[in-house]
């Protein structure tokens, strides 16, 4: 599926990029140090609104078709890949199994084979068949590409008794009880100007 891009939008995305470009060098030149400059520098922010506004449409206009054939890509993937997610993990629960088995008749000979040398009435024939068997009982395979490893893995039992260190602040809630004027012990809150503007048209 190839995506082809308008003309037209990609110049106009490159204009507003100098153009922005252009208007942010100049901003950055703007002093404020009385009335007509600080009137000056509201159309200025104006003109940046407005510029910022036509060229996040245009963006839009271009992302609009990329992420609609996304999602239809998306979709149309989605089902193999979970089929395949599912036999992966059938085909690996399915060895963890086997090597856990593998394991413990290995352990389970080799404990009846240090029980028989141990024993003063075994023969030597009888401790050498139960290290023999001990010894080629079948470990799991080594398969290249196939690593068999132990990973640590955790569940949260109680969140009340987690330290303070593994906690993370809700940003969103904590914002909400201060916007709406509730205090929150350990949050200090302050005020400050700050300048909104609508973009010209």
């Amino acid at each position: 599926m190839e995506i082809q891009m308008n003309t037209e939008d990609v110049q106009q995305a490159n204009a507003a990029a100098q153009e922005g470009t252009a208007l942010a060098l100049y901003a950055k030149q703007i002093t404020i140090q009385n009335i007509e400059q600080y009137e000056e520098a509201a159309d200025i922010l104006k003109e940046i609104k407005g510029r910022a506004k036509a060229l996040e449409d245009t963006r839009k206009k271009i992302t609009k078709p990329l992420l609609a054939a996304k999602k239809e890509v998306d979709i149309l993937f989605k089902a193999p890949a979970e089929s395949l997610k599912q036999a992966e993990l059938g085909i690996k629960r399915g060895m963890v199994s086997y090597t856990k088995e593998a394991e413990a008749k290995r352990k389970a000979l080799e404990a009846k084979a240090r029980k028989i040398a141990v024993s003063p009435e075994a023969s030597i024939s009888e401790v050498r068949e139960a290290l023999v068997e001990a010894a080629t009982q079948a470990a799991t395979p080594k398969v290249s590409g196939v690593v068999v490893k132990k990973v640590t893995k955790f569940k949260i039992t109680d969140e009340s008794q987690l330290p303070r260190h593994v906690l993370k602040p809700d940003q969103a809630l904590i914002r909400a009880d201060v916007k709406a004027g509730i205090a929150v012990p350990g949050v200090r809150v302050w005020q400050e100007d700050e300048i909104s503007a609508r973009g010209n048209q």
